[in-house]
This record gives structure tokens, sequence and C-alpha cells, in this order.
């Protein structure tokens, strides 16, 4: 079982492929953040809710920051906007072994400010149910 960060970074990495040809100028991570390149999406493990007693049923929660260009706020503003639509109420897909049931945001995007590189930075947060395959 991978945890939730991997699996959602594999189902954005799939979602900015299916753009084509515009989908350049971003990377993609989970659990570390890289200094370079400017433009990057990382996804974090959370925590959660615990799953229901004798039921495999799991409530994982993550977070991902989006990480811009020096002083380009509405271009790192517009790419957490594309976050939250690629996942809000995404479900039910299989990833990793693990069935994702719903996704879910959890607030609205949090600006960051900026780093010491100019670099604007958001928050994004997503509560989620997810179950192994088969059962």
């Amino acid at each position: 079982m991978n945890s939730p960060a991997i699996d959602v970074k594999s189902i954005l990495v799939a979602a900015w492929a299916r753009r084509g040809s515009s989908a350049r100028g971003w990377e993609f991570y989970a659990t570390l953040e890289p200094t370079r390149p400017h433009t990057t999406v990382t996804v974090y493990d959370t925590g959660g809710w615990g799953p229901p007693v004798n039921m495999p049923l799991y409530n994982p929660t993550i977070e991902i920051r989006v990480r811009g260009n020096p002083e380009s706020y509405q271009d790192a503003y517009a790419m957490a906007e594309w976050v939250r639509s690629a996942l809000h109420s995404y479900g039910p897909v299989t990833v990793g072994g693990m069935r994702y049931l719903a996704i879910q945001q959890m607030g609205e995007i949090a600006p960051l400010g900026y780093d010491e590189s100019k670099r604007p930075a958001f928050s994004l947060n997503f509560q989620m149910h997810r179950e192994p395959v088969g059962g």
C-alpha cells in the first residue's frame, strides 16, 4: 500500500499529462519539495482519521503545496485552482492497490506568502476515503 501522497501525486501527473502540449513548466513531487525548479506541486501526508472498527476503510488527509516562479502570484494561484479542480470530488479510482472512493477539499486555497527567492506559495488540504482493492 502506497502512502496517499504518492498515490495523489500519480493522479495529478496523469491529469496534467492529459493536457497535452500545454502541460509544461510544472513538476510534481511527493513528500519532499526540492529547491529547484521554481514551479512545483508537492503532496504531503498529514494524517487523517482512523478506520471504523472491523472495516478496512481509511480516511487519510494530505496537504498540497504549490510554488510558482518568482513574483508570479497569479500563475501560482491558477495552478492551485487547477489542482483543486483536478482533485475535488474525484473518485472512485484505483491507484497503488487502493480504491479511492472520494477526495474532498478541506477549506480554501491558503496563500503562504513568498519564500526567500520571492516565489509565491499556496496550500490546499484534502481528505479522502480509500479501501484496499478487493475488500
